[in-house]
């Protein structure tokens, strides 16, 4: 977790509010920002209505739809609301900027892991899926 008050007078900053059930962001969308939570809960979803597979619930202080500013992937995931919830978004620019003045070695780590988290989360969608597919009468 990290400090969901952004920094005063921060140009790359912007301050959304969400109502209960709403979408932040869907699933294969193009990602444009990232999102630290300040308040609120939201889900996080991989996969489509009935193949859809909770990924785990966020709250304060947690980074969402960092994922897709790595790269110029789509979005990995779905994120909705489960309360009125208030988001603090970076912008892909300020991401990268920051992302690009870290030193190279550890820079190339974590995009590693990025890609691994997202590798992952993909063969557990996958393995949900083909459950269900094994179940079915």
């Amino acid at each position: 977790m990290i400090n969901p008050d952004p920094p005063a007078g921060p140009k790359n900053f912007t301050k959304q509010e969400f109502a209960t059930g709403s979408h932040i962001f869907n699933e294969g969308d193009t990602g444009d920002m990232a999102y630290v939570i300040q308040s609120g809960s939201v889900e996080i979803f991989k996969g489509l209505l009935v193949d859809k597979v909770s990924l785990g619930k966020r709250s304060r202080g947690a980074v969402i739809g960092e994922m897709a500013l790595f790269g110029d992937s789509a979005r990995v995931a779905t994120a909705v609301a489960l309360e009125k919830t208030v988001v603090v978004g970076i912008s892909r620019d300020a991401f990268r900027k920051r992302l690009d003045s870290m030193d190279p070695s550890m820079r190339a780590i974590m995009e590693s892991l990025v890609d691994r988290v997202s590798d992952l989360s993909t063969r557990m969608v996958m393995t949900k899926n083909q459950d269900v597919w094994n179940k079915r009468p």
